[in-house]
């Protein structure tokens, strides 16, 4: 199957909005959940890899957490829309003499600079692991 996003469009009654979010949000909770879990995390294998010096599996399971951790934005951000549109109509519902107001969703992170970071404190970390072992 062709892994390729689109946008879907259902209908639901106005009051079932915040259920329909909540369910999202519960499938979330429950991914995350399993997939970090304290018996076991997905990034154990990738450790596991790094030190079997396996590296082309280690980054194929980096690849494969980050493309989950995506479905999981994707997700947020589908809730996240959802909502400011149900507040949006709640706001506006009983104030036709008044101009819509506009819920402005918080801005996106900047995922780039997001990995950035990550790599820096990465490479803070292997440079704190190579002293403590010298």
């Amino acid at each position: 199957m062709e892994n390729k996003r689109v946008n879907i469009q259902y209908s639901v009654n106005v009051g079932e909005i915040p259920g329909v979010v909540s369910v999202f949000l519960e499938d979330i909770s429950t991914y995350i959940s399993a997939a970090w879990s304290d018996e076991f995390s997905v990034t154990d294998s990738v450790i596991d890899s790094i030190s079997q010096e396996n590296y082309t599996k280690a980054i194929e399971g980096i690849k494969k957490i980050r493309t989950q951790l995506a479905s999981i934005d994707y997700r947020l951000e589908d809730s996240m829309s959802i909502l400011a549109g149900y507040q949006n109509y709640l706001l506006n519902k009983d104030s036709n003499m008044s101009p819509p107001q506009t819920v402005v969703p918080p801005e996106q992170p900047d995922f780039e600079q997001l990995q950035e970071q990550l790599e820096a404190i990465k490479g803070a970390r292997a440079a704190a692991e190579k002293e403590q072992d010298e």
